[in-house]
């Protein structure tokens, strides 16, 4: 700030306000090897709204926490794809050295899942909104639905619902007998109540 025209002060995003100067701070963030990197940057707020953030945060794409953005996306990539959090946890501290417990790993997998949910239905609402209405569809479509017991942490376990969708084709014969096969199957999944869900 002291170094720039009132001008080219950094903004903040959502009002484009000019941000005011409120000195600097220290943030301590871990990256690969287990190194400590220590960021001082300064803290700006607004004076329309009085919300404050760092400007370098926002330039740099750092998440909350005291991850990198790297070794947050290995935490929560891991954390997807290993049964439980603490193997994720012990895991990443395997192969990059830094070390997490295992409710760090747990929290940020599952903000990153329900950041992921928000995306999904945010890009949903703008095709409904800006896309044309969809041409009529095939004849006759098939509908299935069946539930399946996914297990969770601890020992839990949940019902996922997923439907199936298709189009009916027309009867062939095979082996001597009439087969009705579907085709351009979608799906859809949620852990969700049968209400919600339908």
């Amino acid at each position: 700030w002291k170094e720039l025209p009132e001008a080219e002060w950094p903004v903040r995003p959502h009002c484009h306000a000019s941000l005011g100067s409120r000195g600097a701070q220290a943030r301590h963030l871990q990256t690969h090897g287990g190194r400590e990197i220590v960021l001082t940057r300064s803290y700006g707020v607004c004076p329309d709204c009085g919300a404050g953030f760092f400007p370098l945060d926002e330039e740099l794409a750092l998440l909350p926490g005291e991850l990198t953005p790297h070794v947050q996306e290995c935490l929560v990539r891991l954390g997807t794809w290993i049964p439980s959090f603490d193997q994720a946890a012990a895991l990443l501290t395997a192969f990059t050295g830094v070390v997490v417990t295992e409710p760090t790993a747990r929290r940020r997998t599952e903000a990153a899942g329900a950041a992921y949910v928000a995306v999904q239905t945010a890009e949903v609402a703008r095709l409904e909104r800006e896309l044309p209405p969809a041409p009529a569809g095939p004849a006759q479509q098939v509908l299935e639905v069946d539930g399946a017991m996914v297990p969770l942490v601890h020992g839990e376990w949940t019902e996922v619902k997923t439907l199936v969708i298709g189009e009916v084709t027309e009867p062939v014969q095979e082996q001597g007998e009439p087969v009705v096969h579907s085709r351009n199957l979608s799906y859809f999944s949620r852990q969700a109540e049968a209400e919600t869900f339908g």
